[in-house]
């Protein structure tokens, strides 16, 4: 039986550099800086609504 590979929970994917916060996309973009944890949060939910939103365009 095949199992599908999930994402990593977003958590998993926010990251802290010296220049600031950042999260990792599943392209394998790191996006950011952000000044805070909590705005690398709100721009990744952000950034995966859109993505969904470009899948079901398509």
């Amino acid at each position: 039986m095949a199992t599908l590979k999930q994402d990593p929970p977003k958590s998993d994917r926010i990251f802290h550099k010296s220049s600031g916060w950042y999260f990792a996309t599943r392209e394998g973009l790191d996006m950011g800086p952000f000044p805070s944890r909590r705005s690398a949060e709100h721009e990744i939910s952000f950034y995966l609504r859109s993505m969904n939103k470009l899948k079901r365009v398509s």
